[in-house]
């Protein structure tokens, strides 16, 4: 077990003993240390808060949305390694749109190095055959896409945008289907 995972172990002992009002050496306290939750499963990193649609109900802040405040590539790798020491397995890449991040091949990379089942939120907007050959090509294990709508109107209303079947959404509809997944 890592050093970081031992000392979290540790910090939740106590305090789950301490809000039982008992000592941690004692096996009321291992009995409450038992039943805790184990490791987290899932890490989604949400690598951006940039996005080319402007949807009414997108939780992103708007003034977030700036490239200077996201983390650099050496702070996402630290956060995938940290996270597969805290036991995570799978890794989904989301934002904003995780497709504007240029080091996005880099980070699945990484991801899929340490052991972490990838996945891929995306609008599509962006993913052409070829970024979809790269990041296969990367250990992209699955794609998620997202649209908000199936009618293009009601689409293109949620979105501000007229992606739904647009070019610079879907460049090539076999992209996906086709494609090396």
């Amino acid at each position: 077990m890592s050093e970081i995972r031992q000392q979290a172990d540790g910090q939740v002992a106590a305090l789950l003993a301490a809000q039982a009002g008992v000592d941690t050496a004692s096996s009321q306290a291992q009995a409450l240390f038992a039943t805790r939750p184990g490791p987290p499963l899932w890490l989604l990193a949400e690598v951006t808060y940039r996005c080319p649609l402007h949807c009414v109900f997108c939780y992103n802040p708007t003034d977030f949305a700036t490239h200077e405040q996201e983390l650099d590539t050496a702070s996402w790798l630290r956060v995938l390694r940290e996270g597969r020491e805290l036991g995570a397995v799978q890794c989904g890449f989301s934002g904003g749109e995780p497709l504007v991040r240029d080091d996005l091949e880099e980070l699945i990379a990484e991801a899929h190095r340490l052991g972490y089942y990838t996945n891929l939120l995306t609008s599509g907007v962006g993913l052409t055959p070829e970024r979809a050959r790269s990041l296969k090509a990367a250990g992209l294990d699955h794609v998620q896409l997202s649209f908000q709508d199936s009618t293009r109107e009601v689409n293109d209303f949620l979105s501000h945008t007229k992606t739904l079947r647009s070019s610079t959404r879907w460049p090539n509809s076999s992209s996906v289907k086709a494609g090396p997944w």
